[in-house]
């Protein structure tokens, strides 16, 4: 006999996914045992959203994923990972409440198919970006046509089979262009390649941002430096390129933007070839 709550299809938006997934772990079927339906939804999540990255990896440099390969990337990468029975549909439903508080119906824009492949195609023409910063890894972009509350995108950096694994969520959002998000996030990958960590920034590096408009940077929370010097590095990326129209921040002196240019290019030349 074949079950309906055995077919199990991903969903375009990430609301209605959360929905569904919460059904899912709510229910009590007498038939069939949580062990069945949890094996049979990480089997089918795992066809969703993996089978389409390995393939579009073999053949570029990143993958983007969209729609519902998009949403289950996103629920196979930060949802929780299978346990025993009862632990494991607790923690669906509690993710998928937790999903259904932040996220809501797209407000303002998403980055584009067409806009990532421009933007990532400028960096690594320019600074051979995606060499130096990911090196053989395949990063996962993944537009995700919802909006958040919290964030305007999301960067995640964890371990896969096959080593590390960037998985960059990027979010429709309002007040900020698509590619502005995108290259801020793309600072975070910078930042870790570099340092190993998100929490530091080399002392002589601050030292060299103090000339040029961060003072206090030194003295602020690690979070926020952490934010902002992902901005800086974006700035950077962004100046004296086809993106630069772009960049929301438009009160910084010219100069000082030249100046982060000028760090995006000495840095970038740390990383290995």
């Amino acid at each position: 006999m074949i079950y309906p709550e055995l077919t199990y299809t991903c969903r375009d938006n990430i609301v209605d996914q959360a929905i569904d997934v919460m059904t899912f772990a709510k229910a009590r079927p007498a038939e069939i045992s949580d062990r069945t339906r949890l094996k049979h939804y990480y089997d089918q999540m795992a066809s969703i959203s993996a089978i389409p990255w390995l393939c579009k990896a073999s053949e570029n440099k990143y993958a983007i994923l969209e729609a519902a390969e998009a949403v289950g990337w996103y629920f196979t990468q930060i949802g929780p990972k299978a346990g025993t029975p009862r632990k494991t549909m607790q923690a669906l439903s509690d993710f998928s409440e937790r999903v259904l508080s932040e996220f809501s119906e797209p407000k303002g824009n998403v980055v584009s198919v067409t806009q990532l492949q421009e933007a990532l195609g400028y960096l690594e023409e320019r600074y051979r970006f995606l060499e130096r910063v990911f090196g053989k890894e395949c990063p996962v972009f993944s537009i995700i046509n919802n909006s958040s509350r919290i964030y305007n995108a999301l960067c995640c950096i964890g371990d896969s089979p096959h080593g590390t694994q960037t998985s960059i969520f990027l979010y429709a959002a309002t007040g900020i262009s698509p590619e502005a998000v995108l290259f801020h996030e793309l600072g975070h990958c910078f930042h870790i390649r570099l340092t190993g960590s998100k929490n530091v920034i080399p002392v002589e590096i601050l030292e060299y941002l103090a000339q040029y408009g961060f003072e206090t940077l030194a003295t602020v929370s690690a979070k926020e430096r952490c934010e902002i010097f992902a901005d800086i590095l974006s700035i950077g990326m962004m100046y004296d390129s086809p993106f630069e129209g772009a960049d929301p921040f438009t009160s910084i002196a010219e100069t000082d933007k030249k100046a982060y240019h000028e760090l995006v290019k000495n840095l970038i030349n740390y990383l290995p070839n």
